[in-house]
């Protein structure tokens, strides 16, 4: 198997880690009354931090995963990916899509108007992309050449309005900043043929059936993460804020709690039977946890990568 996993230069905030400060943030139900005019937002691009990303060979759970590569890009590097033999990374505006994961030249770039504030995303059974993006409140879908095929946003009915977007209004050149959004989606996942996403600002586990319905099945997880699912239907993600991988039923019963002792949990992926990977990014580590026996297997430093740890992606080979 092969894990890679992303990290940044950026310093974390551990005042902004926090639960309280997260609510107080957002708890303004007037914070969107009256937004910005959507034309006078600032473009997204920042430069005040970069990312990288580490490849890792892993063949025996006990053993410590070996480093095969490690790419540092002037851009923050959201995730990585392996789809077949390519490499495919995602910045906050766009996918890169590298030939191998030895390439340090992408081959091609997909972009659209609407892919901004990325965060994790999936390659389908198709070989076609699936992106959450934080400023549009959506996800994007891709086929396996790159071309758009369409978006779904979270509902009015659910979350009220920011904006509505205009034909041909990059939300790159305008970006929509925390603050002004919706739910800051952060992750995506299909699931029983629709799709699973987290949002940090209500702390939701949101599915758009095949229909593209949408409902909400838990809330309240303010700040979550990395939503996922077992292969009995169940579904777990980060409650960052609390250091806990929380697992529920698809109706939203919780079933179990993981509590690793950390202030915020970036991301974890589910391996065996109780044993879970977790990028740790207050501690800066990438880790391996048996919650049967509630023991630390291995513990990786990620300093010489950057500042944070960020989200995982696993690859059979």
């Amino acid at each position: 198997m092969r894990l890679l996993l992303t990290h940044s230069t950026r310093i974390m905030d551990f005042n902004q880690c926090h639960l309280n400060y997260l609510t107080n943030r957002y708890k303004n139900k007037d914070r969107l009354k009256i937004p910005p005019d959507l034309q006078s937002l600032k473009n997204e691009y920042c430069s005040n931090y970069t990312g990288a990303f580490s490849c890792w060979e892993w063949d025996r759970i006990s053993d410590v995963p070996k480093l095969i590569r490690w790419g540092k890009k002037n851009y923050k590097v959201q995730q990585a990916q392996i789809r077949g033999s390519e490499l495919i990374l995602a910045g906050t505006a766009f996918l890169e899509v590298y030939k191998t994961i030895w390439d340090d030249v992408p081959l091609y770039q997909i972009t659209h108007d609407l892919m901004a504030g990325n965060h994790l995303f999936e390659v389908m059974p198709d070989g076609g992309l699936v992106v959450s993006c934080s400023a549009s409140d959506a996800i994007l879908l891709f086929s396996k050449e790159g071309k758009f095929l369409e978006y779904l946003r979270v509902p009015e009915e659910v979350y009220g309005r920011n904006y509505i977007f205009p034909p041909n209004v990059s939300l790159r050149e305008h970006y929509i900043h925390n603050d002004l959004q919706l739910t800051h989606i952060n992750s995506v996942h299909s699931y029983d043929q629709g799709f699973l996403i987290s949002t940090l600002i209500q702390g939701d586990i949101g599915y758009f059936d095949a229909q593209k319905k949408y409902k909400v099945i838990t809330s309240g997880f303010v700040g979550a993460h990395g939503v996922n699912s077992l292969p009995n239907g169940d579904i777990y993600f980060c409650d960052s804020c609390n250091g806990c991988i929380v697992i529920i039923e698809k109706s939203g019963k919780i079933k179990k709690r993981y509590k690793l002792g950390s202030s915020w949990l970036q991301d974890a992926r589910w391996i065996q039977n109780e044993l879970y990977l977790c990028s740790v990014s207050d501690k800066n580590t990438f880790e391996l946890w048996d919650f049967n026996e509630n023991k630390l297997i291995w513990l990786i430093n990620c300093a010489a990568f950057g500042e944070t740890s960020a989200f995982i992606s696993l690859h059979e080979k």
